[in-house]
């Protein structure tokens, strides 16, 4: 052989080569399209298993905002039944409370008498006859400084002395409270015109107090009270003096333990 020859030979067989290792990469080639053909079914499942999952998402939001507004429905059927429904009546209060400018149209300051200023509520009020005509809580009456406190007490005094056959006291406001009254002698010593559980009554009221004792003489009163008996202020308008001669005076001066004018004066200024 020739070298011509082999070298042909040789030519051949690489070529030979060339196209077997070509054949074998447009198999390879032809295999993996058949592959994608065969794998694009799941695919399509797979899109139709998500479009199912979309579905029941979209009916679990409907259902969600059925719920929600069943709710609001049920929150305004409430609302009206709580607006219907009577709003409960206030609780009384049960201690008295005065206020600090009762009585509108009444002035703070009531008219002199005697070259004297009256206070509200003051024990001055009771001097002269009756002006307060009518029942409740009047500045035109004596008070206590506190309402229910216990023992309290007012003084009067008189132009004459006189034998004492009768002491009439009119109560303008929660009467009741009175448990004993007696004269004030010239040398300051008391002496006993009643004592005893006063009825309690509706006020305006005027309780009359006989004296049993003979020659009593005086030209002053006192009033014992006990606040704590009857709730709420106990006040008096005036305190009439009556004599077994048959004359009939009004208080000139008056005095008390205590009264609301000091208070309301104090407030006031």
């Amino acid at each position: 052989m020739t070298k011509t020859f082999v070298i042909v030979v040789a030519a051949l067989a690489a070529v030979l080569v060339i196209l077997l290792i070509n054949q074998a990469r447009l198999a390879q080639r032809v295999d993996k399209a058949l592959a994608g053909m065969s794998a694009s079914p799941p695919q399509t499942q797979g899109n139709s298993a998500s479009a199912d999952a979309s579905n029941q998402h979209k009916n679990l939001q409907r259902q969600l905002e059925l719920i929600e507004q069943k709710l609001a429905e049920t929150s305004q059927r409430l609302d009206a039944l709580e607006n219907r429904a009577p709003s409960p009546a206030p609780r009384a209060s049960l201690r008295p409370i005065r206020p600090l400018r009762p009585n509108i149209g009444v002035p703070i300051l009531d008219k002199p008498f005697g070259g004297r200023v009256r206070r509200p509520w003051g024990p001055e009020q009771v001097i002269g006859p009756p002006d307060t005509l009518e029942a409740g809580d009047r500045s035109t009456a004596w008070a206590s400084r506190e309402p229910d406190a216990g023992a309290e007490w007012l003084q009067v005094g008189y132009e004459k002395e006189v034998e004492i056959a009768e002491v009439r006291v009119r109560e303008t406001y929660n009467p009741g409270a009175l448990i004993l009254i007696a004269a004030v002698l010239a040398d300051g010593s008391e002496t006993l015109i009643w004592k005893g559980v006063e009825p309690r009554d509706e006020a305006p009221v005027d309780r009359s107090f006989e004296v049993t004792q003979k020659n009593l003489r005086a030209k002053s009163i006192k009033i014992y009270l006990d606040t704590a008996k009857v709730p709420g202020w106990n006040e008096i308008d005036a305190v009439e003096l009556v004599g077994t001669d048959g004359s009939r005076q009004w208080a000139t001066q008056a005095s008390a333990s205590s009264t609301y004018a000091d208070l309301a004066s104090t407030v006031l200024r």
